[in-house]
């Protein structure tokens, strides 16, 4: 795998270029990359603050499947069901708070029928929490 751009922000993977053979699927947001290998573990680089560091989850990111992220955070589905977050606690990186309820879960659902829009889940997520004076992100998945 080859990367460029800004180190700080993902463009430089040397850190992490051992852990690379049998990448399936790369998934980024404005800062940071996550690597969804074929055995199903994570590897993350990039801002730290972002999730390029995902060390404080590293132990729960096995049997993954889906990785979804939004612009500073990235949700990681696993095979029996949970949800494992990380990246910037404001944008959702931190779902400790929820966690017990993030079982069951199968993948992304579109709005109202229509093809998905990870920004539109979010942002309405985000306003509707906004509006109950609460913080995070709820991510649009379809229970089991």
């Amino acid at each position: 795998m080859v990367t460029w751009g800004d180190s700080s922000s993902g463009g430089d993977s040397s850190a992490v270029e051992g852990q690379l053979a049998g990448v399936e699927q790369i998934y980024s947001n404005v800062n940071a990359f996550a690597a969804l290998k074929s055995d199903g573990t994570v590897v993350t680089w990039g801002a730290s603050d972002f999730g390029g560091n995902s060390s404080a989850v590293e132990g729960q990111l096995a049997g993954v499947e889906q990785i979804y992220s939004n612009g500073y955070a990235f949700a990681a589905v696993k095979s029996d069901g949970t949800v494992v977050t990380w990246g910037a606690s404001s944008f959702g990186g931190d779902s400790s708070a929820v966690a017990d309820q993030l079982t069951g879960m199968t993948k992304f659902v579109g709005w109202r029928d229509k093809p998905v829009n990870a920004d539109e889940i979010i942002g309405r997520a985000r306003y509707e929490m906004k509006m109950r004076g609460k913080t995070g992100i709820v991510v649009g998945l379809e229970t089991i």
